[in-house]
């Protein structure tokens, strides 16, 4: 809490406070975790990065009309030395529960690979220019696409999203809801997402499911 959100504080506190009448712009670092929790066991860390969020909106309303914007970026799956060191880790100690997770993570990142901290910093280099002269109080996701992913896939799951099933399936009297749409394909109904039990199951090629159909 102290370096994810205090330190913050302290800092955005000074900045304004010197700056004065001159205004400027500040871009603060949340995270993925602050708007969708992927990962267990890190509530101190994702508490914190959700504080960033909501204090970069408060300061977004308190100072935008005395020349400050303020913004946060929310980085996910980015392949810093950190995220390298906890890899190598996993490696060579054989945590399965980490294994898995991480598994978990890149099956839903729609770009299919980890960010680099380049990429972070070009967004941050895009919000402190004059090019975002009008993006105030935002969160940009730098994510490869995993939050809108994490979105759609609960939009479409009839039960936990893991089960593999989906509301148009559930919806549709001529499904077979006694089994998995993964067992029996056909080719009459596509579904709106992946079935992430299949993609589970075949990893190296997930793809889009179709339930059975009861004859009509």
């Amino acid at each position: 809490m102290q370096v994810n959100l205090e330190s913050l504080f302290w800092m955005c506190q000074g900045f304004i406070k010197t700056r004065g009448a001159s205004g400027g712009v500040i871009v603060n670092v949340s995270s993925i975790e602050a708007i969708s929790a992927f990962k267990r066991d890190m509530v101190p860390y994702i508490a914190s990065k959700a504080g960033v969020l909501g204090f970069t909106r408060a300061l977004a309303k308190a100072y935008g009309r005395k020349g400050f914007r303020v913004n946060a970026l929310a980085p996910g799956g980015i392949k810093t030395p950190g995220a390298t060191s906890i890899a190598r880790r996993v490696l060579t100690e054989a945590k399965r529960g980490l294994v898995k997770t991480g598994y978990d993570f890149v099956q839903r990142l729609p770009l299919g690979r980890f960010g680099l901290p380049e990429e972070v910093a070009g967004v941050a280099l895009f919000l402190a220019s004059d090019l975002a002269s009008y993006v105030h109080g935002a969160a940009i996701p730098v994510d490869g696409g995993f939050l809108s992913a994490w979105q759609s896939r609960r939009q479409y799951s009839g039960r936990d999203a893991d089960s593999g099933w989906f509301e148009a399936e559930r919806a549709d009297p001529r499904i077979d809801t006694d089994r998995s749409p993964c067992e029996v394909p056909s080719t009459r109904t596509r579904l709106p997402a992946p079935c992430w039990l299949c993609a589970r199951r075949q990893a190296d090629q997930p793809q889009v499911c179709s339930p059975r159909l009861r004859p009509a």
